[in-house]
C-alpha cells in the first residue's frame, strides 16, 4: 500500500507538470493530462474495448462527442445540435450511447447518431450502464411529478430507465426513496440517481445529494429488486474543500475486477476508492496535488497495458466554488494499480 501511495504522488507530481514525457521509448501512450479550453466542458467518459476513448462536451452553442485515440489524438466524432452533454457508455461492437439534449443517442464507429425511442420521456437522464445481457439502463435525477407524495409537490423520486436489448423503446425500470435526491440540493434542484454501473447481477447507482451508493438487485426475470445503500461516502480529509465545509458528493464511477469502486467526488475535487472487503475508503487523489476541477466521471482503460488505468474527466466549475486557480477542463489519466472491469 505504502508503494501505490508513493506512486500516486509521484503521478500528482507529473500531473502538475504536464510538460513532461509519459514515454521515453518508441511507443506512444496515452497522456497524463489533457487540458481543454475553458469553453469546452465536458461530463462523460467511456473506454471501447480496443483502447479509444470518448468524452461527451459541451462546446459553444451545442454538444460534441469526442474520440481520442490509446495514444491521445483527438477527432470530433459526433456533433448535437444544442448543448447539453451527459452520461456515455459503450457497447459490445463499439458503439456508442450519450446523454444529449431530447434523450439518449446511439453513435456508431462512422460518427452517425440516432435516437433511442422513450428516451425523450425521461426528466433528466444522466449515467448509462449495460448489463452483461445488452440491456442499457438510464437513471433520471428526478420526475417533475406532483403530489403529496412527491419532493415539495414539485419535484419527483429519481429512478432507472430500461431499453432492452432489440427493444423498440425505453422503459420506466424503478423509481425509488433512495434514488431521489434532497429537495433544496446542492445544484437548487434534486440530485438524485447519478452515475451507475452492472457488477456481478446487480446495479449500484450513486444517489449524489445523499452521499450514497444504492445497490439494486436486477432479478432473474429482468425486474427490480429492493434497493439498499451499500456505501455511503465519507469526507475526504486531504482536500481542502472539506474544510470550506462542502459534503462529499459523488457523480461517476467504475468497478475494477474485485469489486472495489473508484468515485469522482465532484463536490470535493478528490478522488476515493471504496474497498468492496471491508468498505473502508481510501483517496487516491485531490487537488491541489492532482489537477482535479469537478471531476465527474470515470472510466477504465481496455487497451493493452491500460487495464490499471483510471481516465477522468473535469467539468471545470470549481472557481464557481471559490476554489483558487483551479486547473480547469481536461481529462486526466491515472494508474491505481489494479484492472478494471471488464466491458459486458
Amino acid at each position: 500500500m505504502r508503494f501505490m501511495k508513493l506512486a500516486l504522488m509521484a503521478a500528482a507530481v507529473a500531473f502538475v507538470l504536464p510538460g513532461l514525457s509519459v514515454a521515453d521509448g518508441p511507443v506512444a501512450e496515452f497522456p497524463e493530462y489533457i487540458p481543454f479550453s475553458p469553453d469546452e466542458s465536458p461530463e462523460g467518459v467511456a473506454v471501447d474495448k480496443v483502447g479509444n476513448v470518448y468524452v461527451s462536451v459541451d462546446v459553444p452553442g451545442h454538444a460534441e462527442l469526442w474520440k481520442f485515440t490509446p495514444t491521445g489524438e483527438k477527432t470530433v466524432l459526433a456533433q448535437f445540435p444544442n448543448p447539453g452533454r451527459v452520461g456515455l457508455a459503450v457497447d459490445a461492437t463499439g458503439n456508442v450511447y450519450m446523454v444529449a439534449a431530447g434523450g439518449v443517442y446511439v453513435v456508431d464507429p462512422e460518427g452517425v447518431f440516432a435516437h433511442l425511442p422513450g428516451t425523450e420521456n425521461i426528466n433528466y437522464p444522466d449515467g448509462l450502464a449495460f448489463d452483461q445481457r445488452g440491456n442499457l439502463y438510464i437513471t433520471d435525477f428526478f420526475s417533475l411529478s406532483s403530489g403529496p407524495d412527491s419532493c415539495m409537490d414539485t419535484w419527483g423520486m429519481g429512478g432507472i430507465y430500461r431499453f432492452p436489448k432489440g427493444g423498440v423503446s425505453a422503459e420506466l425500470w424503478l423509481r425509488h426513496e433512495l434514488l431521489t435526491g434532497n429537495c433544496v440540493g446542492l445544484l437548487g434542484y434534486p440530485a438524485g440517481a447519478n452515475g451507475i454501473q452492472f457488477f456481478r447481477g446487480d446495479l449500484y447507482v450513486i444517489n449524489t445529494d445523499r452521499g450514497t451508493i444504492v445497490r439494486i438487485p436486477v432479478r432473474p426475470d429482468g425486474s427490480a429488486g429492493e434497493p439498499t445503500v451499500w456505501a455511503t461516502l465519507q469526507p475526504v480529509p486531504e482536500s481542502p474543500l472539506t474544510q470550506m465545509g462542502f459534503p462529499a458528493l459523488g457523480d461517476g464511477f467504475a468497478f475494477d475486477v474485485h469489486g472495489n469502486a473508484y468515485i469522482a467526488i465532484v463536490s470535493l475535487e478528490a478522488i476515493v476508492r471504496i474497498n468492496a472487503h471491508d468498505m473502508s475508503q481510501e483517496t487516491l487523489a485531490f487537488w491541489p496535488l492532482a489537477p482535479l476541477d469537478t471531476p465527474t466521471s470515470i472510466a477504465f482503460g481496455t487497451g493493452k497495458g491500460g487495464r490499471t488505468s483510471i481516465f477522468i474527466v473535469n467539468m471545470g466549475w470549481a472557481a464557481a466554488f471559490g476554489v483558487p486557480n483551479p486547473p480547469g477542463t481536461g481529462l486526466i489519466k491515472m494508474d491505481v494499480g489494479i484492472p478494471g472491469l471488464p466491458l459486458p
